[in-house]
């Protein structure tokens, strides 16, 4: 059973070490687009209105002209 929910307002970055490539707030469906440059990179969860805490960073790698989809999970703790 999948017990997940898109969550708006939540704030997602794209860095490469200590650098910031961008960075986007959810829509009401839970989704944003964050246009950076082919590299390697971690996405970041940085705020998740009503969660008990904050994913773990998730690896990706951006070719040129791709798109990546990456999801992450915010637990607000509702079972």
């Amino acid at each position: 059973m999948d017990n997940t929910a898109p969550v708006a307002g939540a704030v997602v970055v794209v860095v490469a070490g200590d650098r910031a490539f961008g960075g986007a707030t959810t829509d009401a469906t839970g989704t944003v687009s964050i246009a950076v440059p082919p590299g390697d990179y971690q996405v970041r969860v940085t705020v998740c209105p009503g969660a008990m805490g904050l994913p773990p960073a998730t690896d990706a790698h951006v070719d040129s002209g791709s798109t990546v989809p990456v999801r992450l999970e915010c637990d607000t703790g509702i079972r």
